[in-house]
């Protein structure tokens, strides 16, 4: 399982919703994958959500983002002294003299030589490396500006320590983060756990009676956050049945299990219409007893009621089989690759392997997506700022795919 690019060009139109399906749909057609569409994972974005909607296909938005945008929410409550850090790292970024003398500090101080980040508004996780490397250096920092910049409104002692007890708090979200945005490998299928996990971590947070008061108003807009856009998340058919379906986790992938039982409950139904395109054969095959009139007028509307009813309970019956005997099979490592498990048992689970898939091939960010941007702009670099859009879309349709 990964990523493939299918198209990359210039795009001069205006990002309508009718525009954004339009040309979805257009490359969906071209690759004739029209029908074979199981779900599109987007932004929060408003038009490309209604563009997704007219469509009329399933959607899911970006986890990573959604953990964006509950991150950043909860970070405007510390904006001052996040603001005051900004600061210094600008400073240190256009002043080489203090540049070079904080490097001779933090050798001098026996300090990790690690150059401070300046943040990006888009993106909470650099607010994070901005102030764990901050936080590393941060006595190399004191020092540098009371000689070169004393007049700088500087960060006190009081406001590090909340500073290193953020980053504790905040390392959840960034791993979180990291794993539902890699390329290959089933993600989908983790989400249930990450939303318990998460929802763990802010509640040892929140009940925490020491926790400092700018840090009580982070932690209470994160857990308010939370509950707005993932409390319902085991009722989500494609999370659970997802979870389920995935040989590391079943069961123990949900907290209530309620939950579960309905999703066992309601995938025994979806497997029951699951065709199978190739026949499996019978490993005791049944000897079948010819019927006596092979043209019975009589019997016509009978036999061809119970074989319809024969045919749909057995199809049902194969169904449920399957399913329990999977359930029942042990779980597997969680590093083991759960595709490479259902392929070596397709024969043994055809109708679950059927329907596995169309669930575990979504991917839980569109993230891997986005990440074709930053290549773009390493193509064209300003030795290369004459490439004609069409040759740009080659070079990375090629780079992405091969």
């Amino acid at each position: 399982m990964g990523t493939h690019l299918l198209d990359c060009f210039s795009y001069t139109e205006k990002h309508t919703a009718e525009n954004l399906g339009s040309l979805l749909k257009k490359t969906f057609e071209e690759w004739r994958i029209e029908n074979k569409v199981v779900c599109i994972v987007s932004d929060n974005a408003a038009n490309i959500i209604a563009a997704i909607r007219k469509g009329g296909w399933a959607s899911r938005p970006c986890f990573a983002h959604s953990i964006n945008l509950l991150v950043q929410d909860g970070l405007k409550q510390i904006e001052n002294m996040l603001n005051k850090l900004k600061a210094i790292v600008a400073y240190f970024k256009r002043s080489s003299s203090a540049l070079v003398k904080l490097q001779q500090t933090q050798k001098q101080m026996q300090l990790p030589e690690v150059k401070l980040k300046q943040d990006i508004v888009t993106r909470w996780d650099s607010t994070l490396d901005m102030v764990q490397r901050a936080c590393q250096i941060k006595d190399a920092i004191i020092s540098t500006l009371a000689l070169k910049n004393p007049a700088l409104n500087t960060i006190s002692a009081n406001e590090y320590i909340i500073l290193e007890k953020l980053i504790d708090i905040l390392q959840i979200f960034k791993d979180v983060t990291e794993e539902v945005s890699e390329e290959k490998g089933v993600t989908i299928s983790k989400i249930l756990l990450f939303v318990r996990a998460i929802y763990e971590h802010i509640q040892k947070y929140y009940n925490n009676p020491d926790l400092e008061t700018e840090l009580k108003g982070v932690v209470e807009v994160f857990r308010n956050n939370f509950f707005k856009r993932f409390s319902d998340v085991e009722d989500i058919a494609v999370y659970a049945e997802s979870t389920v379906l995935d040989p590391r986790f079943k069961k123990y992938g949900f907290k209530e299990e309620h939950k579960y039982s309905d999703v066992v409950l309601n995938l025994r139904k979806k497997l029951s219409y699951v065709s199978l395109k190739e026949r499996v054969e019978e490993k005791y095959p049944i000897e079948t007893i010819q019927p006596t009139t092979s043209k019975s007028i009589l019997w016509s509307t009978f036999d061809s009621n119970v074989s319809n009813l024969i045919e749909e309970s057995n199809k049902t019956a194969a169904g449920i089989i399957e399913l329990d005997r999977y359930l029942s099979e042990p779980l597997i490592a969680r590093h083991e690759n759960p595709l490479e498990w259902w392929y070596s048992r397709r024969h043994v689970y055809p109708r679950i392997y059927s329907y596995v898939k169309k669930v575990l091939c979504i991917t839980a960010s569109s993230v891997p997506s986005e990440r074709f941007f930053s290549k773009a702009g390493q193509v064209i670099t300003e030795k290369r700022s004459s490439l004609k859009s069409g040759k740009v879309s080659k070079i990375l349709f090629l780079n992405a795919n091969l």
